[in-house]
């Protein structure tokens, strides 16, 4: 069964600087800190940006801000607050919508217990170098990051690799598509599901 892996392919998106963990560190360690700096930064500002917005009490629009806050910072394009709070209630209904989606149209297992066996799985290929100071500029432990702050990247990658399995029974690769343009068609499937919900 083919492995669908959504980390990588996404880190051009606003989906994001915190999924850089799922990429396999194979740079050397002096390039790995000339890289890891900038991002740094941008966390602890974004967290600041962030913290200092009028009325924003909900931890999971809250943390959405904070990663798209650290995507604008990385890439020069930062926003209004209001834009950026509009931006982040998006983000996280989405989210939300496609998590409901991965369980009650797909059928998948997205219980805690299974959510948590994916991250176990998944932090076998974690470089604890690199990410340890993420984590320390997030101002937690790197498993309270993996298991809290990112869980539900982590149930996205999950449900994705479920979904994905069985879409790829459904919805055969076309003549002359590429898997970048084959990933995409599934989970657009994926993503359509929620209009008819």
């Amino acid at each position: 069964m083919k492995k669908w892996i959504v980390g990588a392919a996404t880190l051009g998106t606003i989906l994001i600087v915190s999924l850089f963990f799922f990429q396999i560190q194979t740079i050397a360690p002096e390039e790995n800190e000339q890289f890891q700096q900038p991002l740094l930064e941008a966390i602890v500002q974004a967290r600041e940006d962030v913290a200092a917005i009028d009325g924003l009490r909900d931890k999971g629009i809250e943390k959405w801000a904070i990663r798209l806050r650290i995507n604008q910072l990385t890439t020069g394009d930062v926003q209004s607050e209001e834009d950026l709070v509009a931006q982040a209630k998006l983000a996280y209904a989405k989210r939300n919508d496609l998590l409901i989606v991965a369980e009650e149209v797909y059928d998948v297992d997205m219980s805690e217990i299974q959510i948590h066996t994916f991250i176990n799985e998944e932090l076998e290929q974690v470089d604890d170098a690199f990410m340890e100071p993420i984590a320390s500029a997030h101002g937690m432990s790197l498993e309270a990051f993996m298991f809290e702050w990112e869980y539900d990247h982590f149930a996205y990658n999950y449900a994705w690799r479920e979904i994905g399995s069985q879409l790829e029974e459904e919805f055969p690769i076309q003549e002359g598509e590429t898997t970048e343009e084959y990933n995409e068609r599934l989970r657009e499937e994926w993503r359509s599901k929620i209009e008819k919900m």
